[in-house]
C-alpha cells in the first residue's frame, strides 16, 4: 500500500492536493478522496464569498433604506363666528349732544331703527367719533368685516385691535342709508381670551349696521385705502382798480344801464 501525503488545503496547494490523493495502484481510497473533495469544496466556497464582499455565516442581502416623507399636518382654526351689533358699543366719542335717531340708547350716539325694524343702525357719522367693543374669541384666525350704507358716499374709517390698527376702509354710494353691504377690513390671529375693537371714523356720513368675526376661510382681500383727492388750487388772479370809475348815475342815464320794473308791477 503506497504512502499518502496529507498536506494542510489552502488556496496555493489545493492542486498539490489533487495531484497527493490520486492512487496509481487503484487501490481503493475512498474515504480520502471523499474527505480531500469536501476539504476543497469547503475552500472555494469561502473564497467566493471573500470575493463576493460577503460571509459564510451570512444569509440574505443586504436591503436597501426607505425614505418615509411624512406628510404635512393642516394647522387647525377653531375660529368661532361671532357678530357684534353696531349699537352694542361699551364706550363712544360723538361730536353732538343727544341722540338724533331717537332709538335704543338715550346717550350722544345717534341710533336709527332699521326701516324693516329688525334692529338698529348707527348713523350721522362725522369725522373724528369713534366706538369701542369689548369682544372675547376663541383662538384662531379671524376675518374683521363690517355692514356699512351711505347715500352720498366719499366715508372712510379705519379699525384697531388692542390698540393696533389693522384695516382702513372707505365706503361709496351703495344706494341708499340703508342698503348696507359688506366690507373685508381686516385678518387677524388671536389666542383665546378678551378684546377692544374701536372703530374710528375718518370721514363720514355713512350707516353702521354690525361688526363680524368671521373664521379665515382663505378668501381675505385687504381693501383699497381711500383715495385723497388733491386739495382745488385756484389760479393767480391779478385785481386791477379803474382809478376812474363810473358813478351810478352816469351807468343809468348815459349808459341806459339799469333794471327795467315796468312789466314785474303790471
Amino acid at each position: 500500500m503506497p504512502k499518502h501525503t496529507v498536506k494542510q488545503l489552502n488556496s496555493s496547494n489545493i492542486q498539490e492536493c489533487k495531484v497527493i490523493t490520486r492512487n496509481p495502484l487503484n487501490a481503493k481510497s475512498a474515504p480520502l478522496k471523499t474527505s480531500a473533495f469536501k476539504a476543497a469544496l469547503v475552500l472555494s466556497t469561502s473564497l467566493l464569498l471573500c470575493a463576493c464582499g460577503g460571509s459564510s455565516s451570512e444569509s440574505a442581502a443586504p436591503v436597501a433604506p426607505v425614505t418615509v416623507t411624512p406628510t404635512p399636518v393642516t394647522p387647525v382654526n377653531n375660529a368661532t363666528l361671532l357678530t357684534v351689533e353696531a349699537e352694542d358699543y361699551q364706550r363712544f366719542s360723538d361730536n353732538t349732544p343727544g341722540n338724533e335717531g331717537n332709538a335704543f340708547r338715550n346717550d350722544d350716539v345717534d341710533i336709527e331703527t332699521l326701516m324693516d325694524e329688525s334692529g338698529y343702525t348707527v348713523g350721522w357719522t362725522e369725522s373724528g367719533e369713534w366706538l369701542e367693543y369689548d369682544v372675547t374669541l376663541t383662538s384662531g384666525k379671524y376675518i374683521i368685516s363690517t355692514s356699512v350704507a351711505s347715500e352720498l358716499g366719499g366715508a372712510s374709517y379705519s379699525i384697531s385691535f388692542n390698540d393696533q390698527e389693522e384695516g382702513i376702509d372707505s365706503v361709496d354710494n351703495t344706494g341708499g342709508w340703508q342698503v348696507f353691504e359688506p366690507h373685508n377690513v381686516a385678518l387677524i390671529e388671536v389666542e383665546e381670551g378678551s378684546y377692544t375693537l374701536r372703530l374710528d371714523i375718518t370721514s363720514g356720513p355713512f350707516n353702521l349696521d354690525s361688526i363680524t368675526f368671521a373664521p379665515d376661510d382663505g378668501s381675505f382681500v385687504p381693501p383699497l385705502p381711500p383715495v385723497e383727492e388733491p386739495p382745488l388750487e385756484l389760479p393767480e388772479v391779478e385785481v386791477i382798480r379803474d382809478e376812474n370809475p363810473i358813478s351810478a348815475d352816469t351807468a343809468v342815464n348815459e349808459m341806459g344801464i339799469g333794471i327795467n320794473l315796468g312789466n314785474t308791477l303790471d
